[in-house]
């Protein structure tokens, strides 16, 4: 008779580990979407996931949804999610000491990239554990980049013990004679980047492979370096997003302001490089004013200042409110409250013979049971979808016929005016130009800000000559009629390599907030006492309206919004020994340099009034 107290607990064992570095509570697309599946499946799993020793995002809402679905959470604590190869073979051994710890064999197993690391670890515990049923989802293309150039990477494979381990397995696979195999796979070698073996690894080792649409499917097969498209094909599935059922999309009530007596389009997302909204904006822009003042346009972004520069000169912008990201649940439930929701494509039709891309905020549109226009590439896979109203990318008519549609569906008192437009013909081309150098004067703003901090770094240097050989080519060009596309597209890459980039834009944020803190750091304790005590005086002797204008005070010392160095030099008539000794910037913005119409963060647009509008846009920037 067996021992009790040696017998395993079998009662909180599971059968399936789900692998993602990015899981829950990490607001992280890539665990949000593996969180919906085991919400799908309806089945408790363990999870493998970071734990990062670092500033990250969180949405603990979403996380205690699926609380109910989670057996085990396994951790592994670091500093940073592991991007070079011989990081990630480091991480795998860790991350492995951890999940054995379990002392339980999983049967199934799913990885999903991004991060490419998850892969990596789902292979790792295949290898020990050859009987798994190991699922690999992808949910772009990784070898290629957006422009269908092969994604630049360093790493090599060093260790000498991973690269005969892996080979020696391919070797099994080869002799199987059961596997149908047309020619032998190929082994890796020393320099095979990461981003191909993050593709090579799961297609040759993973017992199915999930793409979350059909396009992708094809192209990362059929433009793999190594000829196995059918070997792959064979345990493949293609499965689109996760839609979640109605009941959570009023889990998390917004109390957010919709006015009904509009027409409230919504966009939620980042307004980054090719997926712009020039084709929206141009045929809001031809609206009759009458159906204008009808119209709501919310953005949700993570970039909203941004946004505010880019409309700043539309007729349409009184009618765009711009907000901060929300959490997802807010999403989820706000997605119900509007009434047409805007989605767009990637442009892929230079690059890839077909579009591999399928935006994944689409599923969560499905689900909201509100109508969705799409702004499709022809034959892309959103282009497919059955939808209430589609336009195509490259065609601003097709934008305006659809616009129009709307209007007739949901505010037919007002049809009569789609016809009656300020814009004739002939000013369409006067439209673009203008839209065109408005869009320019925007890049060359933010260009000669991240300019201004770039040359303050000599590390940095080799990066502003790339910049500037880059912005010349698209300041020289003078027939912005000739291809009036093709301009815009450029205009908007040129905004995307040069400021969203995370490390640089990381290191831009370092270097100003060094230079915001530079009296203090320049300055003893006791002086900066004193220079603090005496902001306070000047504030309180100078200002009709103390108590707001030391809040004011308070969140521009802090807040990146206000950029000392540039304030500074471009408002010489301040002495910096002034200041230094005496005030600082922030305390001569509020006690004169509002009214006197200064800018204090480098010709951003803001058109604020008054000090109670300043203090509203610096709470929301906080």
């Amino acid at each position: 008779m067996k021992n009790k107290n040696t017998e395993k607990n079998t009662s909180n064992i599971c059968e399936d580990l789900i692998i993602t570095s990015r899981f829950p509570p990490m607001n992280d697309v890539s665990g949000i979407v593996l969180s919906k599946r085991i919400m799908e499946a309806n089945k408790k799993v363990d999870t493998f996931q970071i734990k990062l020793n670092s500033n990250v995002k969180y949405d603990y809402d979403f996380n205690n949804l699926i609380e109910k679905y989670i057996n085990k959470r396994i951790y592994l604590e670091k500093t940073a999610i592991p991007i070079a190869l011989d990081d990630i073979i480091q991480f795998t051994k860790e991350a492995m000491v951890e999940i054995e710890k379990v002392d339980h064999e999983y049967k199934n197993i799913t990885s999903r990239s991004w991060t490419i690391d998850s892969h990596f670890l789902a292979l790792e515990y295949k290898l020990k554990h050859p009987n798994v049923c190991w699922t690999a989802e992808f949910s772009d293309p990784l070898l290629y980049d957006l422009n269908n150039k092969v994604r630049p990477s360093n790493s090599v494979i060093h260790n000498q013990v991973f690269l005969e381990k892996i080979n020696k397995t391919i070797d099994t696979i080869n002799n199987n004679k059961s596997i149908d195999l047309k020619e032998d796979l190929p082994h890796i070698n020393p320099d095979d980047g990461l981003y191909l073996l993050g593709e090579y690894l799961p297609y040759v080792f993973a017992d199915k492979i999930r793409f979350t649409n059909h396009n992708q499917r094809e192209i990362m097969l059929s433009e793999f370096p190594y000829n196995i498209k059918n070997f792959v094909m064979e345990k493949s599935e293609v499965k689109h997003h996760p839609i979640l059922p109605k009941k959570y999309y009023h889990v998390k009530e917004s109390d957010y302001n919709i006015d009904n007596n509009f027409i409230n389009f919504g966009y939620f997302g980042t307004y980054v490089g090719k997926r712009h909204l020039e084709y929206l904006f141009y045929a809001f822009e031809k609206l009759h004013p009458k159906i204008k003042k009808r119209i709501r346009i919310h953005f949700f972004t993570s970039n909203a200042n941004f946004i505010k520069n880019l409309i700043s000169d539309l007729s349409i912008s009184e009618s765009i409110i711009i907000n901060n990201q929300v959490s997802l649940l807010e999403f989820l439930n706000l997605s119900t409250k509007l009434d047409i929701l805007i989605v767009n494509d990637t442009p892929t039709k230079k690059d890839f013979k077909i579009n591999p891309y399928l935006p994944s905020k689409l599923a969560d549109y499905l689900g909201s049971g509100s109508d969705i226009w799409a702004i499709c590439e022809e034959d892309s896979s959103m282009d497919k979808f059955k939808l209430p109203y589609k336009s195509y990318l490259n065609d601003y008519k097709s934008s305006e016929d659809v616009l129009h549609q709307i209007i007739q569906d949901k505010l037919p008192d007002l049809k009569d005016y789609l016809n009656k437009t300020n814009m004739k013909h002939k000013d369409y081309e006067n439209y673009f130009k203008s839209r065109l150098t408005s869009l320019n004067n925007v890049s060359e703003t933010l260009y000669k800000q991240r300019l201004y901090w770039l040359n303050r770094s000599e590390i940095e240097k080799h990066n502003v000559n790339k910049i500037n050989k880059k912005y010349d080519e698209i300041k020289n060009k003078t027939k912005i009629s000739d291809n009036i596309i093709k301009e815009n597209e450029e205009i908007h890459e040129i905004l995307k390599k040069s400021f969203n980039d995370l490390d640089e834009k990381k290191k831009i944020i370092n270097d100003k907030n060094m230079e915001i803190n530079y009296y203090k750091n320049n300055s003893s304790i006791l002086k900066r006492i004193f220079n603090d005590f005496f902001t306070y005086v000047y504030i309180l002797l100078k200002s009709s309206d103390k108590n707001q204008d030391l809040e004011i005070y308070s969140l521009l010392k802090n807040n990146p919004w206000f950029n000392v160095g540039y304030y500074l030099s471009e408002n010489k008539d301040i002495s910096r020994i002034k200041w230094l000794k005496l005030l600082n910037p922030e305390t001569h913005y509020i006690c004169h340099g509002f009214y006197e119409g200064r800018k204090p963060n480098r010709h951003n647009k803001y058109n604020i009034k008054t000090k109670k509008e300043l203090l509203k846009e610096l709470t929301f920037l906080k």
